[in-house]
């Protein structure tokens, strides 16, 4: 079933709707997570001050994400590094985050765990549905494409094959978790799940890995650290990103100097 794309008026800012957004797209460490997230009453989301999480501070989020966690329906669904490598080699970035958020919001609509086919088994889904609640409205997505119109559609297509959503219209666009507080909300999920994803990485490993992403000095320098002492990447180091190819191609140059100096 293909549902149809239909642009939004400016007034669904104040409508029960759903909305979905990702935290984790760009950093070489870690999972990325996406979030589908149904509120039955916007202004109170206004109220809380809810906006895109990288506008507020990790306290103010935490604090949002109390009171979102059990007010809202919500799914998420996570991708670990390892699932992001192994996707990249049969499809693009934005097929993946295309189908992950089709699997967010089939799993919310239906109220049941349901993962595109697609996507590699290890994916984990998390599903949250308030006792009762008639999740329904127009879904808007902060459009993971340079083309909003065309991730909506991809998106929409998806969508279609897994629940049925006819009749629901559907729109993606750059910045709407700036734009629609829903859509800002469903960000904060997914930022502070993947913040707390990250500390568990540090404890795993030992030591502080940063934000993961690859403009952190802190992560650059812990990547640095490790390869140069374990010779290898660390476990949840998404392998296919340029920053760690290129860390394992000085490794491999810095080895073979040593041998040519020997």
């Amino acid at each position: 079933m293909r549902i149809q794309m239909i642009i939004l008026n400016p007034g669904i800012r104040g409508a029960m709707s759903i909305g979905v957004d990702e935290a984790g797209r760009g950093p070489v460490m870690g999972p990325m997570i996406v979030c589908a997230l149904h509120h039955g009453d916007i202004s109170s989301l206004v109220r809380m001050g809810v906006k895109d999480s990288k506008l507020l501070s990790p306290v103010k989020r935490e604090e949002i994400y109390a009171v979102l966690s059990r007010t809202s329906s919500h799914s998420l669904l996570i991708i670990p590094a390892h699932c992001i490598d192994s996707s990249r080699e049969r499809m693009t970035l934005n097929r993946l985050e295309v189908l992950s958020f089709s699997s967010v919001l089939a799993s919310l609509l239906s109220g049941e765990e349901l993962i595109h086919p697609e996507l590699p088994g290890d994916v984990r889904m998390v599903l949250n549905r308030l006792p009762g609640e008639d999740v329904k409205g127009p879904i808007i997505m902060d459009a993971a494409d340079v083309n909003e119109k065309r991730f909506g559609e991809d998106v929409a297509a998806a969508l279609g094959s897994l629940a049925d959503a006819s009749g629901i219209p559907v729109r993606a666009m750059h910045r709407a978790d700036m734009e629609y507080p829903v859509v800002g909300a469903a960000s904060i999920l997914a930022k502070v799940n993947r913040d707390r994803l990250i500390e568990e990485i540090s404890a795993e490993l030992g030591v502080p890995v940063g934000s993961g992403y690859p403009g952190d000095r802190n992560t650059r320098a812990f990547l640095e650290r490790w390869v140069r002492e374990k010779g290898d990447l660390p476990p949840h180091c998404r392998r296919s990103w340029e920053t760690a190819r290129k860390l394992l191609g000085d490794r491999d140059q810095t080895s073979l100097l040593s041998f040519g100096d020997g």
